[in-house]
C-alpha cells in the first residue's frame, strides 16, 4: 500500500484507534486514514488534513505514537516535544518536555497501571502524572520528577523503549532500554535481575514463559 503521497515518506508508526481509523506517524507529518466500505481499504481523512494545515500538526515530525487507555493519542516527535491529541474532540495540547538538557526528541511514550506516563527522550526519562490527581486530566500532567540514573544522578542516556513486566512474584516492574553501559534501567516496581548488556536496547518485550527478550 503506497499511495503517490507516501511515495518519499519515512513512516515511523501506526497505531488504530478505539473507533478503528488508522494513524500513520512519518518523518515528514501525521496522517489520519479511515476505513472506506465501498473501496475495502483506508483511504486518507481530508477533513483532518484540512484541520491539520491550521495547525502545527502539519509540521510535526513524529518519532512514536502511543495510544492511553482512554483512547487519547500522543504523538512523540523529532524536536517538538509530546502533542496529546483528542481524537473525538478534534483537540491538542502541545508539552515542550527539555528539562535543559536539549532533550526534545521523544523516543518512546508508556502509559502503566495507574496511568501514569512515561516519556523517554533524548539524554533523559520524565515520570508524568495525569493532572486528574490534582485537577483535570485534560488540563495536562503534573511532572513528578526524574529518575536517578547510575551511581544516583540523573539519567542522561537516551531511552529508546519502556515496558511493564512481572517478576517471578507476580509483581509489576518498569523497565526502559537505554545505551550502554547500562542497557536496562529499573524504572519503578518490585524486584528483578538486570544483566549488565553493554548493547543498546531499542525494544524489550515478555513472553508467556516470563522470559524478556
Amino acid at each position: 500500500y503506497k499511495p503517490a503521497y507516501f511515495s518519499s515518506i519515512s513512516s515511523s508508526g501506526f497505531i488504530l484507534d478505539n473507533d478503528q481509523n488508522l494513524w500513520v506517524g512519518t518523518r515528514e507529518e501525521v496522517f489520519k486514514f479511515v476505513f472506506s466500505p465501498a473501496e475495502s481499504t483506508f483511504v486518507l481523512d481530508h477533513e483532518f488534513e484540512l484541520y491539520k494545515d491550521k495547525t502545527m500538526l502539519s509540521k510535526i515530525k513524529v518519532l512514536n505514537l502511543f495510544k492511553d487507555k482512554t483512547g487519547i493519542i500522543y504523538f512523540g516527535t523529532y524536536g517538538q516535544g509530546v502533542i496529546k491529541f483528542n481524537v473525538h474532540g478534534t483537540k491538542f495540547r502541545h508539552y515542550v518536555l527539555d528539562d535543559g538538557t536539549g532533550g526534545n526528541k521523544i523516543r518512546t511514550i508508556m502509559e502503566d497501571k495507574d496511568r501514569n506516563l512515561y516519556v523517554g527522550k533524548d539524554f533523559g526519562l520524565l515520570h508524568l502524572l495525569p493532572a486528574a490527581k490534582k485537577k483535570d486530566y485534560e488540563t495536562g500532567f503534573v511532572r513528578k520528577g526524574f529518575f536517578p540514573g547510575v551511581g544516583g544522578g540523573a539519567i542522561n542516556q537516551t531511552i529508546y523503549t519502556i515496558i511493564e513486566v512481572e517478576n517471578e512474584k507476580d509483581e509489576k516492574v518498569t523497565i526502559a532500554g537505554t545505551d550502554p553501559p547500562v542497557s536496562i534501567l529499573k524504572l519503578s516496581g518490585g524486584s528483578i535481575q538486570i544483566p549488565q548488556l553493554n548493547l543498546m536496547v531499542f525494544s524489550l518485550a515478555q513472553g508467556p514463559n516470563g522470559f524478556i527478550w
